[in-house]
């Protein structure tokens, strides 16, 4: 994601889903995801909502519960209504979360879409835990 940003760097971005991580954690994985975010000017969506460090993960067999799911964006202004659902039926022990957008841009033909459906998702696991690892285990140092 880094190597898009920097090689797209006029085009607006909007990132959603499971990071597996708590932003506001200390650690030196959340560290390095807030120095990747900070550099390149994203925004959680749910820093200006009533939602903000609300849980997105819960499971309560293990009595856990965490805010792990993400929806990142470059126009923070062009976002609202970030909603945390509660559905009555999910099978699941995320919670949807959704923004809506609000733009007066009419998509190019020639326009590029980034598509998780059609990534390499052996290179992206390799990548990530390749580069990850250092970061993971390690504890926080507070300066």
């Amino acid at each position: 994601m880094w190597s898009y940003r920097e090689r797209f760097v006029d085009c607006e971005c909007l990132i959603a889903g499971d990071f597996n991580l708590e932003l506001d954690n200390c650690s030196d994985v959340n560290l390095y995801v807030s120095s990747f975010l900070n550099s390149h000017d994203l925004v959680r969506c749910d820093s200006r909502s009533r939602y903000y460090g609300q849980p997105t993960y819960v499971n309560f067999a293990l009595n856990h519960q965490s805010c792990i799911d993400n929806i990142i964006t470059s126009k923070i202004d062009e976002i609202s209504n970030f909603e945390i659902s509660e559905p009555d039926l999910n099978f699941s022990d995320h919670l949807p979360i959704a923004v809506s957008v609000a733009s007066n841009r009419v998509s190019s033909p020639g326009q590029l879409h980034l598509r998780w459906d059609k990534a390499d998702l052996n290179s992206y696991y390799f990548y990530t835990g390749h580069y990850l690892q250092p970061y993971f285990g390690r504890r926080c140092k507070i300066v």
